[in-house]
């Protein structure tokens, strides 16, 4: 990665605060810049006015623990990737994590600067496949709101064929069809009425 990465650490103790950075400067995403907070208040205040390209999220902090943590820090950053840091018997709550909206999970007792690395890549690889599927969902559920059914009672003109809208005023069939549904209409002459025309005398 050629530009510069911009994380935050969120994490109360000092000497995971020590290696972390360290590790980031072994891995070969630098440079970077690495902003830290030692409690969750504080990194809810840096996601409201910065951008960070990924969240290393240390699930107990003296204001916060659990689960909580990743749906606050969520809520505060929904575009930005998390990658939860757990003690190392808690696989369990980190495949949770990933549940509740975390891309990642990394046990600290099993840290080093190639998995580090790699939870941070895949963390901003899977955010951005979120991202696009969620737009894409929202466009279908758009365009889907904007189909128009006919279905019901159609109300027809036995003489004319002309149809009558919801405001009572009659309609060419046409223009009925092409007002209430996504429909195209084409012109075009039925074999019966083909024969009718053809063996009508020319005036």
């Amino acid at each position: 990665m050629s530009e510069k990465l911009r994380l935050l650490l969120v994490e109360d103790d000092d000497l995971d605060i020590e290696i972390l950075p360290r590790l980031l400067d072994e891995s070969d995403m630098a440079p970077f810049d690495c902003a830290h907070c030692g409690n969750l208040t504080t990194a809810e205040r840096e996601l409201e006015g910065n951008k960070f390209d990924v969240i290393l999220l240390d699930l107990n902090l003296p204001d916060s623990s659990g689960l909580e943590t990743v749906e606050r820090v969520r809520c505060k950053g929904p575009g930005t990737p998390i990658v939860v840091l757990t003690g190392h018997d808690d696989v369990k709550i980190g495949i949770e994590a990933i549940k509740k909206g975390a891309q990642d999970f990394l046990l600290k007792g099993d840290l080093d600067a190639r998995l580090l690395t790699h939870a941070i890549r895949y963390a901003m690889g899977r955010k951005e496949v979120e991202m696009e599927r969620d737009k894409l969902v929202e466009e279908l559920q758009s365009k889907l709101e904007k189909i128009k059914v006919l279905k019901g009672l159609i109300p027809v003109c036995s003489w004319c064929r002309k149809v009558r809208n919801d405001a009572g005023f009659w309609n060419q069939f046409e223009d009925y069809v092409t007002d209430n549904s996504e429909a195209e209409i084409s012109h075009g002459i039925c074999p019966n009425c083909e024969k009718k025309v053809r063996s009508e005398p020319h005036r």
